[in-house]
Order: C-alpha cells, then sequence, then structure tokens
C-alpha cells in the first residue's frame, strides 16, 4: 500500500471513542475563518464604502469636463448596488438635466419621489429644474409639497414667489411667501428686491395732465384728464378715467371710462373690457360707448391684437356740435419695445352712423443706430394707406361770394363735414428719434416723422355759374359749385419734443409738445403730465 493510500485510509479510519485528526482540523480552520472575518469585516465595509465614495466623485468629475454620458452610465450602475440612495438621485437627475433631455430628466424625478417620497432635497432639484424650463404648473405643485415639510426654505419660497406673480395671482400671496424669507433674514437681498418690484408694479396708479391745443382749423382747447388704475390679480385689473374738453368757441366735452384688464399669463393672452359716457354741452342727451380688445403674444415681444370700440369722434369743428360716434375696428402685430428693432403693421376701419366707412392701414419700424450710456438713436420707415367709401366735403356756410366778384373756376371755401373722408391717400415717411439721458432722473426726448412722398385726391369746390343780366350781386347758386378732387403731392411731418423727470421712484413728470402739419390743418399741442405709484414700502 502506497503511503498516499494509506494516509486516506487512516483518516477513514476511526476508532470508538476518538475525534477524528480531521473533524479537529475542520473545527480549527471553521474558528480561525470566524475570527478572520470578525477582524477584516470593518476594513471590507471600509473599502467598499470608499469605493462608492471614489465613484461618486468619479461622476462629478465626469460632470465637470462635461463627459455626461460617462456619468450617466456609472451612475446607473451605482443606482443599481445602491437604490434608493439620495446622492446617487440627486447626481443622476443633476446629469440627465445637463444632458438636455428633459423629458427623460423629468420622467426620472417623477418615478424617483414616487419611490423615495421621504428625500426631501429630490423635490426641490426637480422643482427647481421644472421652474428653469418655465413649466410652472408642474413647478408650484412640486414645491408646494416641498414646502410642506420645509416651510421656512429660502429657495423654494423664493420661487413660489416668483410663479405667483408671473402667472398672475394675488400679490399678497407672493409677499407671504417673501416675508417667510425676510423676517429671518431681513437683508437678503433677492427676496428684498422681487418685493419691491411686486409691490411696485401692482400697486395703484394715479395720472393726471392737463394741456392746450390749437390747430388751423381753426380749433383750441384746454383739457384736462385723470385716471385711476389697480391691480388685484392678472384677472381683475380695474381703471378708471376723464377727460374735460372747453372750447375756445364756448363748448364743453366730457368723456369718461371705466375698463378692466384680465390678462391669462401661462398663454400671453389679454383681455380688455370698456365702458364709458361721453357728452358735448351741445348735444341734447349723453350717449353711452364700450369696447372690448383681446391681444395675444406671440414670441419674442410680438403681440397680435384685436379690437371694436364705439367711440366719440372729435376732430373737426362741426363734430362738437353733432352726435358722431363711429364703431372702429383695429388690428394690428408687432411690438413696441425692444433691444434690437420695434414695429407694427396694422389696420383700422370706422363705420360710421350714415353707412360711410373710413379705413387706414400701414406699418412702421424703428432700428437702433447709436446707443451709448446717455444716447439712444433710431431710424426707420412708415407707410400709411388710407381711403373712403364716400367723400364727406362740402363748401362752407353761409357763402359770402357773390356773382358779381367771382368769376367761374374760382375755388369756394370748404371743409371736411362731419369728419375726415381722405380719398386714395399714400404717405411715405422716415421715422427718427433721439433720447437723451441729461441726468441720473432726468431725459430728453426728440421723435420725428417725415414724409417724404405723400400723394391724395384733395378735394375741393368750385364757382361755374354765370351772371346773370340785371343782377350782378345775386348770391351764389349752390348748384353752381361743384365738387373736383385733385391729385395733390404734398410733405406732411410731426414733431414731438418730451421732457421726463423721476422725481422719485413713485412719481414721473412729462413735459411735452407736439407739432403736426397735414394736409388738412397744421396742430400744436401743449401737455404736462404726473404719474404717481402708490405703493408702500
Amino acid at each position: 500500500m502506497s503511503i498516499s493510500n494509506h494516509f486516506i485510509h487512516f483518516l477513514k479510519y476511526k476508532p470508538a471513542g476518538h475525534v477524528s485528526a480531521t473533524h479537529k482540523i475542520r473545527r480549527i480552520n471553521s474558528s480561525f475563518f470566524i475570527f478572520l472575518f470578525l477582524v477584516l469585516l470593518p476594513f471590507f465595509g471600509q473599502a467598499q464604502s470608499q469605493s462608492f465614495y471614489d465613484s461618486l466623485d468619479l461622476v462629478k468629475s465626469f460632470l465637470n469636463q462635461n463627459q455626461i454620458r460617462d456619468a450617466l452610465n456609472l451612475l446607473e450602475n451605482l443606482e443599481s448596488d445602491n437604490p434608493g440612495n439620495e446622492y446617487v438621485i440627486r447626481l443622476r437627475g443633476q446629469a440627465l438635466y445637463w444632458s438636455k433631455d428633459f423629458e427623460a430628466t423629468k420622467t426620472y424625478f417623477r418615478k424617483s419621489i414616487s419611490e423615495n417620497p421621504e428625500i426631501q432635497l429630490v423635490q426641490l432639484d426637480f422643482g427647481r429644474i421644472l421652474f428653469e424650463l418655465n413649466e410652472l404648473n408642474e413647478a408650484e405643485k412640486v414645491l408646494r409639497s416641498f414646502l410642506k415639510s420645509n416651510p421656512n426654505d429660502p429657495e423654494a419660497n423664493q420661487m413660489l414667489a416668483s410663479i405667483n406673480y408671473w402667472t398672475g395671482g394675488r400679490p399678497s400671496v407672493s409677499i407671504e411667501y417673501l416675508d417667510r424669507i425676510l423676517t429671518p433674514f431681513p437683508e437678503n437681498e433677492t427676496a428684498k428686491s422681487l418685493k419691491k418690484e411686486i409691490k411696485s408694479s401692482t400697486s395703484p396708479r394715479i395720472a393726471l395732465n392737463t394741456g392746450i391745443h390749437s390747430d388751423t382749423q381753426p380749433m383750441q382747447y384746454f383739457s384736462f384728464q385723470g385716471s385711476l388704475d389697480f391691480y388685484h390679480s392678472a384677472m381683475i385689473q380695474p381703471g378708471f378715467s376723464t377727460e374735460m374738453r372747453s372750447y375756445e368757441s364756448g363748448e364743453s366735452v366730457l368723456i369718461s371710462q371705466a375698463r378692466n384688464k384680465s390678462t391669462l399669463n401661462r398663454t400671453g393672452t389679454s383681455i380688455s373690457l370698456r365702458a364709458g359716457i361721453v357728452k358735448s354741452s351741445e348735444w341734447a342727451e349723453t350717449n353711452p360707448t364700450y369696447g372690448a380688445e383681446i391681444s395675444q403674444n406671440i414670441s419674442s415681444g410680438i403681440q397680435a391684437a384685436v379690437s371694436v370700440d364705439r367711440e366719440p369722434y372729435f376732430y373737426t369743428l362741426t363734430s362738437i356740435d353733432q352726435e358722431i360716434l363711429p364703431t372702429t375696428i383695429r388690428t394690428s402685430i408687432g411690438r413696441e419695445s425692444g433691444d434690437k428693432w420695434i414695429g407694427k403693421v396694422f389696420f383700422q376701419q370706422s363705420n360710421f352712423e350714415d353707412d360711410n366707412s373710413t379705413f387706414s392701414a400701414g406699418l412702421w419700424a424703428l432700428i437702433p443706430v447709436l446707443k451709448t450710456e446717455n444716447l439712444k438713436a433710431d431710424l426707420g420707415y412708415s407707410l400709411l394707406i388710407a381711403d373712403s367709401k364716400e367723400l364727406r366735403f362740402a363748401e362752407d356756410l353761409p357763402i359770402q361770394n357773390t356773382i358779381g366778384n367771382t368769376d367761374a373756376g374760382t375755388v369756394i371755401p370748404g371743409s371736411y363735414n362731419p369728419y375726415f373722408t381722405p380719398t386714395n391717400q399714400t404717405v411715405h415717411g422716415i421715422l427718427a428719434g433721439l433720447k437723451f439721458r441729461l441726468a441720473q432722473s432726468v431725459s430728453f426726448g426728440l421723435n420725428g416723422n417725415a414724409g417724404i412722398y405723400a400723394q391724395i385726391d384733395n378735394p375741393n369746390t368750385v364757382y361755374y355759374g354765370t351772371a346773370t343780366p340785371g343782377n350782378p350781386n345775386r348770391p351764389i347758386d349752390p348748384k353752381d359749385i361743384y365738387l373736383i378732387q385733385v391729385t395733390t403731392t404734398y410733405f406732411p411731418w410731426e414733431l414731438k419734443a418730451a421732457l421726463d423727470w423721476s422725481i422719485s421712484e413713485k412719481s414721473l413728470l412729462t413735459i411735452s409738445y407736439l407739432h403736426q402739419t397735414t394736409i388738412y390743418f397744421d396742430s400744436n399741442s401743449f401737455n404736462i403730465g404726473l404719474k404717481l405709484n402708490l405703493w408702500n414700502e
């Protein structure tokens, strides 16, 4: 028997009453491995923990180097090995957001919050991302949920205050959120600035204006205007305005109107409703006015609008005495503020009660050509096209001329009666604007529109009668006066100068002068206005 076979036989042989050598060895080995495991266990855990944090550091390194895909692959493995780990979930959500796969980001956060509702900071991260993506409805829900367990978190309160303000909620709600920040941290500049902005933009406003108008029709009047506007919420923005005119010819006019504007901030839609009264001292009764307007923000500050109004017409001498209240439809698209350009395309139609209509359409655009800290210059172009269904022009009465001193072909004085009716009018103009900052709170502006080519079918009343023997001073017979339209080229222009003085954060004083030269008349207007903002600190 070989040694090896003998050894095996020995091991298998177990005398009665004795413990085998193999069993003793197994007992020794088991005790040794248990001891070794207990001794080395903390080191294994420490190594595993160190490996986990090293992986997180590697993820952060990938993210800092914009290696988003590598970070996501590593995070996916880490989350598989460490389900529900707050650090992994937050980093993976951040990496998905940085990858700009926003749908995947939102899906991941929703799933993580549903499976791990106890991890509060994941809700804050998701709310912040939704806020940055301008998905304010869901952001508000997520942040409110987070705020239930963290009512004084500054960032969440700041975002909720902004969301409520931007979406047209009541200002008091935003102020309440901000006060949760400012009560423990009264010097928080971000919260202080937003609170001040909200109070300033939503407080009651008063505007007062007085002016003098004079034109060569001739028409002269003194006016006083006042308005008061309130803000309750985006849906409730009421206002009231009134204007009183006193004419040099002795007439007086009162125009008053109440209005409300409702804004759907989430869709960029605004609806304005207005109603009022108008009364002239020459009218037998007071007349109602009313109107509605809807506007829609499109993109990049561009806005489309359409409105319908029944409104008074006071642009001719006759209209002060007669009740003229056309229904006017207006449409436009464009923008009136912006750094690169401003401009608008528009159309207007006024329907009068005598079954006549006037039309106008056109466009204007301005682009900046110079912009410094204290000076801004704009240059642009304007186009106006106007026409009427029927002409309203007649000789001035009573006719003072007589046949004895009037030759055939003589133009008899006439005017538009009772309102202007342009015919085949086209005006091309050059626009220019200058704005100077004279001091920190004082600015001066000049705006002009010079007609470089204007044409219109100009109406004239012409006498084509004959002398009557034996009666050389017979009054002119109206049947001998004919209305003739002559295509005429002219050069209209307009200039406005305005001085704005911000007396304080809550008050603005404006002094302005406007001159207009048209084919109908020349006019000059001088106005002084004061705007007051009534918000409290």
